[in-house]
């Protein structure tokens, strides 16, 4: 197949191709992923794509999909989960005839049954991704969902080198209502490495799930998920050095927390250097800390409103306004 022309536009090679007599379902998804990135640029809520665009890519990627094409599925997935809000509530209604035998106890209209719609299809081509983010997305759905999730996990428990399996198959059986059952799956992934396991298994041993409280025990794992950069393990190794008074020793761990994605680190950042909390005001590292914060989500006028202060005139002196 011939390279997609660098300056063509995505948009009207997917009109075109959908138009074909026999549209090529792997054409389709390069060009539907094209799209989709300028649509997350927004270029459909700026207006630059016209108002069908969605419509379009959506009768792209199931046409891709229905060839069987996890992939496209998992596309899909991301359209109408992750990517949702960058669409402007334009997104189609993906699920007249819908081939899944599950409706997971979600109306389709919703993101979580959408969601998981879609990966249940890439999960039943063998797409092993598509399992763990379904069992991910499952977390929030029905109890129904979380049962076909274990279901979709059982025949990968085997071949589970990372652990990653066996840690969504014991938040499963937690969100079920078993936590006696979700204990040694947690055990099983932490053995394998896996940081997200050994996080959970510090919450059971301080909080006293499915164990005795054993605070050495989860000191113990929380250094282990810390110690792999697990950012949750990072902020709490932070949060308490700032209950302690020690405030030189928080920030390095929210900076680390903040490294490995942790908005609520980046939220602390910009909080302990706007105000001098424990350490030297310093305008110039708040003003990055609420940046990032900003970008991955935090709603930093409701943060500086929470701390007292009027949010226009702060913005503004941190060239943020």
């Amino acid at each position: 197949m011939n390279a997609l022309p660098a300056t063509s536009a995505p948009l009207d090679e997917l009109r075109t191709e959908l138009d074909a007599p026999a549209p090529d379902p792997v054409r389709l998804e390069t060009l539907g992923r094209r799209l989709i990135a300028q649509v997350v640029r927004g270029d459909l809520r700026s207006g630059i794509l016209p108002p069908d665009t969605a419509a379009l890519l959506g009768g792209a990627l199931r046409t891709a999909a229905a060839a069987a094409r996890a992939s496209s599925w998992l596309l899909l997935a991301d359209c109408v989960g992750p990517h949702r809000a960058e669409f402007a509530g334009t997104w189609p209604d993906l699920f007249d005839g819908w081939p899944s035998r599950y409706a997971f106890g979600d109306p389709p209209e919703r993101p979580v049954g959408a969601i998981l719609r879609c990966l249940d299809e890439a999960t039943r081509l063998g797409d092993r991704t598509a399992a763990l983010r379904f069992a991910d997305a499952a977390r929030f759905g029905s109890a129904e969902a979380q049962r076909v999730a274990l279901a979709h996990l059982a025949p990968l428990v085997d071949e589970d080198a990372d652990g990653s399996v066996r840690y969504h198959c014991g938040l499963l059986h937690y969100h079920l209502g078993d936590p006696a059952a979700s204990l040694p799956y947690h055990e099983r992934a932490a053995a394998a490495g896996n940081a997200d396991a050994m996080f959970e298994l510090y919450v059971y041993s301080s909080t006293g799930i499915a164990v005795d409280v054993d605070d050495r025990t989860a000191d113990r794992w929380l250094a282990e998920a810390a110690a792999r950069r697990h950012p949750r393990a990072l902020f709490n190794l932070g949060a308490f050095a700032a209950q302690a008074g020690m405030h030189a020793e928080a920030v390095e761990h929210y900076k680390r927390a903040a490294a490995a994605g942790s908005e609520r680190a980046m939220e602390n950042l910009f909080v302990m250097h706007l105000l001098g909390d424990g350490i030297e005001k310093d305008a110039e590292r708040a003003a990055h800390w609420m940046r990032r914060a900003q970008e991955e989500g935090v709603d930093v006028r409701a943060v500086l409103e929470g701390l007292g202060l009027d949010p226009e005139p702060t913005l503004h002196e941190h060239g943020l306004a």
